[in-house]
């Protein structure tokens, strides 16, 4: 064998830990798990640039273990998740295959821009694993060697409309000057700003509308720092919105009747009106008799001749 000159590099990290750590113990959190010397052969991460960045604080936070294949997920200290692999398939895999790493935006920082590779050396001793096996700095360091650190650089640039926010954007950005807007450059400065006309765009036809004054206060109540009142509904009055503003109700005395009902009402009572007008007349007609029967007999003589027959 006096013509075989050297082992090659990724045959020989199939023997040791690279690219993990020589001091990494290599065990998850339970025990259950520790990573085979020819999982990983290689890899290289390249990380956006971080204050009091350190390698050696990096290193493989979990690996996820499917029926199909499994994921391989990168912490940083205290961040357990800054970047997960592509999944990684049993069926037809071939031994040194590459994955890629994709940054992740976690609670603590941004690390959407990191990017890597790894070697994947021999997966046949983990198949029989399933599920998540998580670990800690010391158990999954990676050697400082195959992390690299960015430039202090701007990485990426979001643009914030309202509440939506856009991608980072990255590579080449121009800034586009747009209607009524300029956009100066002093050196390493950016001025923007807003204009009237600039020969960009004419007046808005709204300039020579006359406006009615605004509403300030309701009740010399002031609306808050944006401008707005808060209408709140009490008791029995319920507030809601309609087109162009709004409708208050008073929800306890609403009628139970509708029209229907209404217009029996008023019928009968219409009908009684009726019925007392004619009972008034009645009762004056029946006062005009008996006064006129009271005049009569008031005004009768007794004869003082007996009503008895003569020879009587």
């Amino acid at each position: 064998m006096s013509g075989i000159i050297g082992t090659e590099w990724l045959n020989s990290n199939l023997l040791r830990n690279y690219p993990l750590s020589q001091s990494a113990t290599l065990k998850s959190i339970d025990g259950a798990f520790v990573i085979p010397d020819s999982l990983m052969v290689d890899m290289k991460i390249a990380i956006p640039f971080l204050a009091n960045f350190h390698p050696t604080n990096a290193y493989v936070s979990a690996i996820t273990v499917y029926p199909q294949g499994f994921v391989i997920q990168l912490g940083y200290k205290d961040i357990t998740s800054i970047a997960v692999s592509d999944p990684i398939l049993f069926s037809g895999f071939q031994e040194y295959s590459a994955t890629y790493f994709r940054g992740v935006v976690s609670g603590l920082a941004d690390f959407s821009q990191l990017f890597g590779t790894a070697i994947i050396g021999k997966v046949d001793s983990i198949k029989s694993y399933l599920g998540t096996f998580k670990f800690q700095l010391a158990g999954g360091r990676l050697e400082s060697s195959v992390v690299s650190v960015g430039a202090k650089r701007i990485s990426g640039i979001k643009v914030v409309r309202s509440e939506a926010t856009t991608p980072v954007l990255s590579g080449q950005i121009s800034f586009e000057s747009g209607s009524n807007h300029s956009i100066q450059v002093t050196e390493n400065t950016l001025k923007f700003n807003a204009v009237n006309g600039e020969g960009l765009q004419a007046q808005c036809e709204c300039n020579d509308v006359q406006l009615g004054p605004c509403i300030r206060t309701i009740n010399n109540v002031p609306g808050d720092p944006l401008g707005n009142i808060v209408v709140a509904a009490g008791d029995c009055i319920s507030i809601s919105n309609q087109s162009g503003g709004i409708s208050i109700s008073d929800s306890c005395a609403k009628p139970c009747c509708g029209c229907n009902e209404l217009q029996v009402v008023v019928n009968d009572v219409e009908s009684l009106s009726t019925q007392l007008s004619s009972l008034a007349n009645q009762i004056a007609i029946l006062t005009s008799n008996v006064q006129s029967l009271q005049a009569t007999c008031l005004g009768s003589n007794v004869d003082s001749s007996s009503c008895a027959q003569d020879g009587s």
